[in-house]
């Protein structure tokens, strides 16, 4: 039974990212540089392949080249007089997509013509209203998910070669007539298939999917301003309110004023790009500043079920933490940091803080991801029977490209979720054997990254704690990267280039999800930014860390925040499954609609 369950819910979270990558790649499109020449080359080519003498010249140059740079122009400032949007570079591609659809009609003209006389004006005007059709699929998806508001856009390459058509090589009225039958069967035809496609999700979630491809597209192209506040609006459709564990491990100087905070709010920072619980180190460590500038926000134990469906939410989880660390009882009670592993990929770490504990997972070398609540808040619970607080870390720090998801998940009643709770006791025995009063903390971050380098805002950041006195002095780093997940092997090379400077060292990732910014949504720490780069700048950051060392007292609280509306059990996962089984659908779909379609206007021209 666990086991079923576990590899459900792996196959449904790898949907959902395979959503977001089916997403970006449908909305990808080259510089307006990189199209002109291409678009040069195919009108003139296809011009010659519909006739190889000057009037293949003109065709090229009058009826295909000028009506697709003329209507790319056009297209952008058509769909924002009608409160759509698309940039020119878009708007060039949809035109440059039209012209490849001629190129394919003069092809199939060509083969026609070596059997029988095809009707190279008919062949023209077919061609170009196709361009109907395609286009009117791509902007209702990129520019508006209104008909009407997209509908001159989709026209106007139709409408101009239209025109060049008849300059060129004049109409026949009974060309001109079949003109006109075939652009008006060629838009109900688009216009069909469109709401088709919207019923399911219509259905089944009650809300528009042409509309999320939109606010998709602006939010991957805008950022953090574009489509965010839509996609969250639809994020409470189906969010579910949760009361979401958080807590807080503090450190206060002498002088009572807070050192650093390292948070960890149980939500999990997702889904994707800035919306809801994205960015969330950002996000809680903005609205935390004017209690310390040095805030850490760590992952917890926490799947994309609990992703916060907009930034309110987050704001409501500051707002518990502003109380919690307020409310902190502090101590110089203190223990040393501890590991207990278990065959190769359980890897749990202890450390006490006063009367209370904190635990950080890993499985690395192999790969480590999301650990469910269930998994999480067991151990804490186990471990509140022997101590007063107590917060679970997932360290989500090692995860190659193509892993199977179950490599590095933990879901609740699956063997390694047993074997972790059991680790987490051995741990904590261990650390209570290692008490000390003294402790010293230093803090040092570096933040100048580019977000496709895999860094989020907060960069990187080193918390330094020395325990102990004379002999048994120990010095353990806590480093977090504020990036979703890392490369094999980074982990290792950097506890090899800090070993002489600490102990002990933890490193961690955010799991930040504004990062994924790449086509194939792969990008952790150590992918796009070279290895080396990390490493020096972590070792600079050890070092000025361990030069802020100064006296603190230190204290982990915890508390809940009510009614979290998160995306809820497996909400993500459910309307990834549609999105692909519509997608599934919409390819024959779409291709028997084209077919009909095209059939239809070639009848409608026979029997005029």
């Amino acid at each position: 039974m666990s086991s079923f369950y576990s590899k459900d819910r792996v196959t449904d979270e790898k949907k959902a990212k395979q959503t977001y990558k089916l997403i970006k790649g449908i909305l990808r499109s080259p510089s307006v540089s990189k199209q002109i020449i291409p678009i040069m080359i195919i009108s003139l080519a296809v011009g010659f392949i519909f006739s190889v003498d000057l009037t293949g010249l003109k065709i090229g140059i009058i009826v295909l080249a000028l009506p697709t740079f003329i209507a790319g122009l056009l297209t952008k400032p058509l769909i924002n007089a009608f409160k759509g949007d698309i940039s020119i570079r878009r708007s060039l591609f949809v035109t440059l997509t039209g012209l490849n659809i001629i190129a394919i009609a003069a092809i199939i003209y060509r083969i026609i013509n070596t059997f029988t006389q095809a009707p190279l004006t008919f062949t023209l005007i077919l061609a170009y209203s196709i361009t109907i059709w395609i286009r009117h699929a791509v902007l209702i998806t990129a520019a508006s998910p209104h008909h009407l508001r997209v509908l001159a856009g989709s026209l106007i390459q139709a409408l101009i070669g239209y025109f060049a058509i008849y300059f060129l090589l004049g109409m026949t009225i009974k060309e001109t007539f079949a003109m006109y039958l075939i652009t008006i069967i060629m838009v109900i035809s688009i216009v069909l298939l469109v709401e088709t496609f919207r019923i399911p999700f219509k259905k089944n979630f009650g809300i528009d999917p042409i509309a999320i491809l939109k606010y998709m597209k602006d939010h991957l192209t805008k950022g953090r301003k574009g489509g965010t506040r839509e996609l969250e609006k639809i994020g409470y459709k189906f969010g579910v309110p949760i009361d979401v564990y958080v807590g807080s491990l503090s450190f206060k100087r002498n002088d009572n004023s807070i050192k650093v905070s390292m948070v960890v709010p149980y939500v999990h920072p997702g889904p994707f790009g800035y919306v809801g619980g994205s960015d969330l180190p950002s996000k809680l460590s903005a609205s935390l500043q004017d209690i310390t500038p040095n805030i850490m926000v760590a992952h917890s134990t926490t799947t994309h079920d609990y992703n916060p469906v907009a930034d309110a939410e987050c704001e409501k989880i500051a707002t518990e933490l502003r109380g919690i660390i307020a409310n902190t009882k502090f101590s110089n009670k203190i223990s040393h940091f501890v590991r207990h592993q278990e065959d190769g990929n359980i890897n749990m770490a202890a450390q006490l803080f006063g009367d209370s504990v904190l635990f950080t997972f890993t499985s690395a070398p192999h790969s480590t991801d999301d650990i469910d609540f269930g998994t999480g808040f067991n151990i804490i619970t186990n471990a509140k029977n022997q101590v007063e607080q107590a917060l679970m870390i997932d360290a989500h720090n090692s995860l190659r490209k193509n892993a199977r998801l179950y490599e590095g998940s933990v879901y609740i009643s699956t063997n390694k979720s047993y074997r972790m709770m059991n680790a987490a006791k051995v741990a904590l025995e261990k650390a209570k054997k290692t008490r000390a009063n003294k402790i010293k903390a230093g803090y040092a971050e570096f933040d100048n990254f580019k977000i496709h380098e895999g860094f989020g805002a907060k960069g990187i950041q080193v918390l330094l704690l020395e325990t102990g006195a004379g002999r048994k002095i120990q010095r353990t780093a806590y480093i977090l990267y504020d990036g979703n997940n890392m490369l094999p092997g980074v982990r290792e090379k950097i506890h090899n280039e800090i070993k002489e400077l600490v102990d002990e060292a933890k490193i961690m990732t955010t799991d930040n999800h504004a990062v994924n910014y790449t086509p194939s949504g792969y990008n952790p720490i150590g992918f796009s930014c070279h290895i080396d780069k990390i490493i020096n700048i972590t070792k600079k950051l050890v070092e000025e860390a361990i030069d802020d060392l100064e006296p603190v007292s230190v204290g982990i609280n915890t508390g809940f925040v009510k009614n979290v509306y998160v995306f809820g059990h497996e909400a993500s996962a459910k309307m990834a499954s549609v999105i692909f089984a519509t997608f599934g659908s919409l390819g024959i779909n779409a291709l028997i609609t084209f077919i009909v379609t095209l059939a239809l206007c070639i009848v409608t021209y026979l029997i005029i």
